[in-house]
């Protein structure tokens, strides 16, 4: 791969989720039918964008969760803290609805530990503000 800060590794997704979300001719030239080579139906593209922002503050708050759990993961573990309860005093802190008690997000969370995210989750949400500060 290329030699890059961290803070920066998902800004080019992140562009082009802003170019396939805010001009439609990049969406356009995306969204076709592979067999017919029919486009988008009219209308589509509108209902596409409003449904971005439906729940939006909440998987906002759900990627707040998640960069922090990772942090608190990395951290807890030099320590010796049990990561469950990490977990659970993470969603506490963050959440507005609580995970179910037998929910086990880090057994799912293979970005930080499989993925090299290991305590960088939050260049997701970094990245993202970089895009929009373009």
């Amino acid at each position: 791969g290329m030699p890059l800060e961290w803070d920066a590794v998902e800004v080019a997704s992140q562009f082009m989720e802003y170019w396939v979300a805010e001009d439609d001719r990049t969406l356009l030239s995306l969204a076709w039918h592979r067999a017919t080579g029919e486009g988008l139906p009219p209308g589509t593209v509108d209902q596409i964008r409003v449904g971005r922002h439906f729940q939006a503050g909440t998987g906002m708050l759900f990627q707040v969760y998640l960069a922090t759990l990772d942090f608190a993961v990395h951290e807890g573990g030099r320590r010796g803290a049990d990561a469950t309860l990490t977990e659970q005093e993470v969603a506490q802190q963050v959440l507005v609805v609580q995970p179910l008690p037998e929910s086990r997000r880090l057994c799912r969370f293979g970005h930080v530990f499989a993925g090299g995210y290991a305590a960088g989750y939050y260049s997701y949400l970094w990245s993202s503000e970089e895009r929009r500060a373009q």
